[in-house]
């Protein structure tokens, strides 16, 4: 049974045979489709909270060698929140963790080479683990 729908929200509660209501599903529907955003940059940056959504990726595309900065998020985000790093040229990009923030493996911290695409996955307690690509 369908009892709410919105432009941005679907929401479908069953009932069982007790008239118990299990909520099935209230995800918004543009991310249902896996929807991707894509922010080009080409010099230093610093993470940000918009970027941890999990349907971000941060497309490096440089003349120069980039570093991209975790800075400490708090209670900002919640566990198991994500961004995607791609690199599109053949300059070195970085990660470098703020005071206070662990990225895990510590030693490959860079991207491997042009085309590369790493995720990094909040562990919380500021420890970030860094999935894909790496050398």
């Amino acid at each position: 049974m369908l009892n709410a729908q919105s432009a941005n929200k679907l929401v479908i509660n069953l009932k069982n045979e007790y008239g118990a209501v299990l909520r099935l599903s209230s995800y918004p529907i543009a991310r249902m489709v896996n929807e991707y955003s894509i922010k080009y940059v080409d010099s230093d940056y610093t993470l940000n909270g918009a970027d941890f959504d999990g349907f971000m990726i941060v497309l490096v595309d440089s003349t120069a060698p980039v570093t991209v900065t975790m800075p400490k998020v708090g209670e900002s985000i919640a566990i198991g929140k994500c961004v995607n790093i791609g690199q599109e040229t053949e300059n070195i990009v970085t990660i470098t963790p703020s005071v206070g923030v662990t990225i895990n493996p510590i030693d490959a911290l860079a991207l491997r080479r042009d085309g590369s695409f790493a995720t990094l996955v909040y562990e919380g307690n500021e420890r970030w683990r860094f999935i894909g690509e790496l050398p």
